[in-house]
């Protein structure tokens, strides 16, 4: 009678263990913001939409760069957000139009939008990156996420 006790509950703990919240997401959320030390790249706006989409409690990984006119967001989902992403993307397409009207918002839940991003804050942070080569990836990405949709 004891033995059966204790094998329900070491498999009650592990069952409660295992459906515990991964804390780990939330602090990948947590994207670090861009260096602002390349004088030339003011990444100001792209770091407020990275508060922004913080906000947000389906989004998981963000990554955003702005130049003059333009900013492009890309952001990670949790998975069973997937169903809504049409709705999300249209939700916060429209926050971030509202928040910066002088730049044209591209948003994306592409994957592979995502990763073009994150290659283009690492070499913004590694200040490999004029403005002028800046603008170009950032229009590469623009046309590649219109080319998927």
């Amino acid at each position: 009678m004891d033995r059966k006790k204790t094998i329900i509950t070491v498999s009650l703990f592990f069952l409660l263990l295992g459906c515990g919240t991964d804390s780990t997401i939330e602090k990948n959320k947590q994207d670090t913001p861009i260096n602002v030390s390349n004088k030339q790249l003011n990444q100001q706006p792209s770091t407020r939409a990275k508060d922004i989409l913080n906000n947000h409690k389906e989004i998981t990984e963000i990554k955003a760069v702005n130049n003059s006119k333009k900013i492009v967001a890309a952001v990670k989902v949790k998975h069973r957000e997937r169903f809504t992403l049409k709705s999300l993307k249209k939700k916060i397409t429209k926050e971030l139009e509202d928040e910066f009207p002088k730049l044209d918002v591209e948003f994306s839940t592409d994957q592979k939008i995502f990763l073009e991003l994150k290659k283009l804050e690492e070499k913004i942070q590694s200040e490999q990156l004029t403005e002028k080569e800046l603008s170009d990836e950032l229009e590469q990405i623009i046309k590649l996420s219109k080319e998927q949709t």
